[in-house]
């Protein structure tokens, strides 16, 4: 299990990339979400699948590698950039938007995400990352609606 849970979390290897992993997770994120929300009724089923993997590798994947979150783990980037722009009609726009967002507050982390990192068995590697998601897809609603009202 350990070896498939490290390649899974690693988007088959995209965290193993020398710079900004996390930045390469959230555009695997991206392209998820493109192609998994192109049929808006099953969105929520690409998401859930993916949360539910990420929770399940992520504490195994971690062991692995020997420290509590590992920067090559990048399945949580995935999951959360795919909530930033969950339910919301997808464009270019609002992937890019809802991109830097995403990026925004897994950065800088505003509680409660930084708190969330603490929660034991990989579950904290994964849930900063969701909450991250809530608080972009909140503020993509808000700059479409600005930008396009």
């Amino acid at each position: 299990m350990p070896a498939l849970a490290r390649w899974l979390a690693t988007l088959g290897g995209v965290g193993y990339l020398p710079r900004i992993p996390g930045t390469f997770g959230t555009l695997a994120g991206a392209g998820f979400a493109w192609w998994g929300g192109r049929v808006p009724s099953w969105e929520w089923a690409w998401v859930a699948a993916a949360t539910v993997t990420a929770l399940l590798v992520a504490g195994p994947a971690a062991r692995s590698f020997g420290t509590a979150d590992p920067r090559p783990i990048v399945i949580d980037e995935l999951c959360g950039m795919a909530v930033a722009v969950w339910a919301i009609p997808k464009s270019l726009w609002a992937l890019a938007i809802g991109f830097l967002w995403f990026r925004l507050f897994d950065v800088l982390k505003p509680f409660p995400i930084r708190a969330s990192e603490r929660v034991p068995h990989g579950i904290g590697i994964v849930l900063d990352d969701l909450l991250a998601g809530i608080y972009a897809n909140v503020m993509t609603r808000i700059t479409l609606q600005v930008l396009w009202t």
